[in-house]
């Protein structure tokens, strides 16, 4: 959706945090929950995730050639509207039938954090929170704020976090 706004950069930083937030929060979380809708053991089980996946690659090859043909007439904004239609389409279709289709499945976490450990995280993230809005304000009044200082931190953040 913030692409296919005409907001030059901010859209591009915007709409690469949400893929980001995206991809890192909801695909292991759709995983899961396919993996959920078996009992364990399971003969069916390897079926769905072949259903889940070939549909995944199904949508990664049908969705460029589409869009490609539009971005040629029109341009790129156009193209990424058709994207973001298409998310809302899946967005609204979950959220008429996940109750259904899903029951239960996802709803509570099967081994929730105990006081102490949201504490913890809590603290891990403020802290990284708290850092990244640091570097990024020093960058701005120092006028250093720049698409590689951005990648950098990224960059950093990837290979530090992790450790």
């Amino acid at each position: 959706i913030c692409l296919s706004l005409p907001f030059a950069m901010v859209g591009l930083f915007t709409s690469m945090f949400f893929i980001i937030v995206g991809s890192g929060l909801m695909k292991p979380n759709i995983s899961n929950i396919v993996g959920r809708l078996y009992p364990e053991n399971d003969v069916r089980m390897d079926a769905g995730f072949v259903i889940f996946y070939m549909s995944v690659n199904m949508g990664a090859l049908v969705s460029p050639i589409i869009l490609q043909h539009y971005i040629d007439i029109r341009n790129f904004h156009g193209g990424f509207l058709i994207a973001a239609i298409g998310m809302a389409l899946g967005l609204v279709w979950y959220l008429l039938f996940n109750r259904k289709t899903l029951g239960s499945i996802g709803m509570k976490p099967t081994n929730p954090l105990s006081s102490s450990e949201k504490k913890k995280y809590g603290t891990i993230i403020g802290i990284v929170v708290i850092a990244i809005v640091l570097i990024l304000m020093i960058a701005y009044f120092t006028h250093t704020l720049s698409f590689n200082l951005i990648s950098n931190t990224v960059l950093i953040l990837g290979i530090a976090l992790p450790i």
